[in-house]
C-alpha cells in the first residue's frame, strides 16, 4: 500500500466549519488526477482515530455508457478497525451518469482504524478523470461516542450547529448575496453539505476545485454568480444574456426572477401567475429578493415547490402500490414526528410535506430495486481486483468481504417496489439529503437545460 501521507494535499476549513479535511486524491494544483488506458490500481492507505467521517470522490467524465458497460472508474472503500472488525466495505462505480460518491462512517471511540483505497479504471478509451478526498468533523459530540441512531444530525459529518452557523455568519459573498437580491438561495446552498454543493456545480458546469472552495459561503456565492454558468445567468432571457453588463458578478437575475421564470416558463400550470404579476414593478421584485425574511417571496418559492411536486405525482399517477406505502408511511409514527419537526421549523404546507416524503420514499424504492445488480458489480469488481492483485505480487489476496453499497441508478420513474420500515425509510432520508434530491443528469439534454434553469 502507498502511504497517503506521502500524497495527499492537506487544507485548514474556515472557522466556522466543522469539517477538517485529512486526504486528498488531486494534482498540485487541486485538480482532478486522469486515470489512463491501461493504467495500474491506485492504492492507498489512511489512518484513522475516533470520530465520523466523509468520503467523497467525483469525475468529471462525459462519455456515457459506464452504468452498463466498461467506461468507468471504481472505487473500494474498505474501512477496518485496529482489531480487523469491519467498519464499511463497499465498491462504487464513478461514470458519467454517477459521478458523485459520498460515504459517511464512524471510529468508535478509543478506536483507531486503516481506511484502503483503490481506484481503477475500466474503459476502452481515457483518460477519466477523478478527484477524492476525506474530511473529518471535528466537534467533540462525533468523535464515535455515539452510534448514528442517536444523534439528531442530518449527517454523521456535519452537525445542526455548524449548518446554522453557516446560514449566519457574515462575509463578504453574503454582503454581495444581499446587493444581488439572492441572499434566500445563497443562505440555502451555503447551509448544504459540501457534497450537495459539488452534485450542484456538476449540473451547472462549474468547478470547485483549489483551496479557496473550503469555504461554504465562497461555494454558494460561485454557484450563484458564475459568468454564464451560475443560477443567475442560466434563468437570463436572451436579450440579457447578450448585454456584457449582466456577464459582471452577481449582476444576472435576482431571486424573484430565477423562481419566476422557472415557475412560468418550464411548468406551464402557473402561466396563470403572470396576470398576477402584471401590476408589480421589477424595483419592488429585488428590493423583496434583498430581504430573506420577506412573506410574498416565502410564497413565491411555496407555490414552486407545489409546481414540482404536481409534477413528479402527474409521472406516477396509475403507480398504486406508491400511493398506498405513501398514505401508510404518512400515517406512521416515525413520519408524524419528522412532520411535527418540520412544522416547528416553519415548512407548514401539507402538500409540500407529502412531495418531500414521497420523493424520498420513491428514491429508497428505486436503490431496492437495484440490490442484485450492486451484488453483481461488486462481486465481479472484487474479483477483477484479487486477479490484478495476485499477478503483481504472484501470490493469492485476501478474499474481501462485501457490504451494502451505496450505488444509485438511473433517475427515471419506475414502477415502485418497497417494503422496509418506516423507521428504515426515515434513517433513508438523511442518505438522500447527503446525495442530493432531483437530479436530471440522466434526463438528456432538454432535462439538463431545464435543471439548469
Amino acid at each position: 500500500m502507498t502511504d497517503a501521507s506521502k500524497t495527499a494535499q492537506t487544507s485548514a476549513s474556515p472557522a466556522a466549519s466543522e469539517i477538517d479535511q485529512i486526504w486528498a486524491l488531486e494534482t498540485k494544483k487541486h485538480k482532478p488526477v486522469s486515470f489512463h488506458v491501461g493504467g495500474k490500481l491506485k492504492e492507498f492507505e489512511v489512518k484513522l482515530s475516533e470520530g465520523s467521517y466523509l468520503f467523497f470522490a467525483h469525475t468529471t467524465a462525459i462519455i456515457p455508457g459506464g452504468d452498463k458497460g466498461y467506461r468507468y472508474v471504481s472505487v473500494d472503500v474498505n474501512a477496518r478497525s485496529d482489531k480487523g472488525d469491519a467498519i464499511l466495505h463497499d465498491v462504487y462505480k464513478l461514470h458519467a451518469g454517477e459521478k458523485t460518491l459520498a460515504v459517511e462512517f464512524q471510529v468508535a471511540k478509543g478506536q483507531n482504524a486503516n481506511l484502503f483505497l483503490r481506484f481503477r479504471m475500466n474503459a476502452p478509451v481515457g483518460p477519466i478523470k477523478v478527484i477524492a478526498k476525506l474530511f473529518k468533523n471535528n466537534n467533540p459530540k462525533m468523535n464515535g461516542e455515539k452510534g448514528p441512531e442517536e444523534l439528531d444530525d442530518l449527517f454523521k459529518s456535519l452537525s445542526t450547529e455548524a449548518i446554522v452557523g453557516e446560514m449566519k455568519r457574515n462575509s463578504e459573498m453574503r454582503t454581495a448575496a444581499i446587493e444581488a437580491g439572492m441572499i434566500r438561495p445563497f443562505v440555502l446552498i451555503a447551509s448544504m453539505h459540501p457534497v450537495a454543493r459539488q452534485q450542484m456545480a456538476d449540473i451547472l458546469g462549474i468547478s470547485l476545485y483549489g483551496e479557496e472552495f473550503n469555504d461554504a459561503h465562497v461555494e454558494a456565492w460561485t454557484l450563484i454568480s458564475k459568468n454564464r454558468k451560475g443560477m443567475q445567468a442560466s434563468a437570463m432571457h436572451s436579450w440579457e444574456w447578450i448585454n456584457p453588463s449582466h456577464w459582471k458578478e452577481g449582476k444576472g437575475s435576482h431571486w424573484f426572477q430565477c423562481v419566476y421564470r422557472v415557475m412560468t416558463e418550464v411548468y406551464k400550470g402557473e402561466m396563470g401567475f403572470k396576470e398576477e404579476m402584471k401590476n408589480f414593478h421589477s424595483g419592488d421584485m429585488k428590493e423583496a429578493s434583498k430581504d430573506s425574511s420577506n412573506p410574498m417571496m416565502e410564497e413565491l418559492e411555496i407555490r414552486f415547490l407545489k409546481a414540482i411536486s404536481n409534477t413528479f405525482f402527474h409521472g406516477l399517477k396509475k403507480d398504486e402500490a406508491f400511493h398506498t406505502k405513501l398514505d401508510a408511511m404518512l400515517a406512521s409514527s416515525e413520519v408524524s414526528g419528522l412532520k411535527e419537526r418540520l412544522e416547528a421549523s416553519g415548512i407548514k404546507d401539507p402538500e409540500i410535506f407529502r412531495f418531500t416524503i414521497g420523493f424520498c420514499l420513491y428514491l429508497v424504492g428505486q436503490r431496492a430495486q437495484e440490490d442484485e445488480e450492486k451484488q453483481k458489480f461488486q462481486e465481479k469488481e472484487i474479483e477483477r481486483q484479487e486477479k490484478e492483485i495476485e499477478k503483481r505480487e504472484g501470490k493469492e489476496a485476501k478474499k474481501n468481504e462485501v457490504e451494502n453499497t451505496e450505488y444509485l441508478g438511473d433517475s427515471k420513474i419506475q414502477p415502485f417496489h418497497y417494503s422496509g420500515s418506516s423507521q428504515d425509510f426515515v434513517n433513508a432520508i438523511k442518505e438522500q439529503l447527503l446525495l442530493g434530491s432531483f437530479d436530471p443528469r440522466n434526463s438528456g439534454h432538454k432535462g439538463v437545460g431545464v435543471a439548469k434553469k
